[in-house]
């Protein structure tokens, strides 16, 4: 159980995961909660990826849609679209064939899928932020990936959570049960 106050939230969600054809896509589903709206930066990255990961996605695309299918944004090659507001997040992909989406969601269900471009393979990462502002009415309250994963030595899921927190509040550790415990 988790306690969410001003103090801290969850800001950004990722997978790292191996891209191909058919059925190796990576997906990651998330639910927005609240009574107000969030605000995501969904970023596919890849060509960044060079000299960290191996063979790096060459050029991902993204689709953002809601838990009907209907289509809330695509994208492929960030700068191509929402270039301005991107960059102002200070969060834009490093590289031009790099893909991201801005969006303001309300509560529901969503789904982002990254694919690869011309049937190329690869490792992408595929990045859900909430760029809300901290203490709002509302924020992501649950995420999952859904990924191909090889049962060899192939490639494998990885998956991160990043936290936030108020410059001004002090910290305060949170037990085995991710319980915040009250100092």
């Amino acid at each position: 159980v988790a306690r969410r106050d001003a103090q801290a939230q969850v800001n950004n969600f990722s997978n790292r995961t191996f891209g191909g054809t058919g059925n190796q896509i990576a997906i990651n589903e998330f639910v927005v909660a609240g009574t107000g709206n969030v605000t995501v930066l969904v970023r596919g990255l890849g060509p960044s990826l060079n000299g960290v990961l191996p063979d790096p996605l060459q050029n991902p695309t993204l689709v953002l849609a809601d838990s009907s299918g209907n289509v809330i944004g695509s994208n492929d090659n960030w700068k191509e679209t929402q270039e301005t507001q991107i960059a102002a997040t200070g969060l834009a992909p490093i590289e031009d064939l790099e893909s991201a989406i801005l969006a303001t969601l309300a509560p529901g269900s969503y789904v982002v899928i990254e694919r690869v471009k011309n049937s190329t393979t690869g490792t992408g990462l595929n990045e859900i932020y909430d760029i809300t502002p901290m203490g709002g009415n509302a924020s992501i309250v649950a995420f999952g990936p859904r990924v191909h994963v090889d049962g060899g030595a192939g490639p494998a899921l990885v998956s991160g959570i990043g936290l936030a927190r108020e410059v001004d509040q002090p910290r305060r550790p949170l037990d085995r049960r991710t319980r915040q415990v009250d100092e």
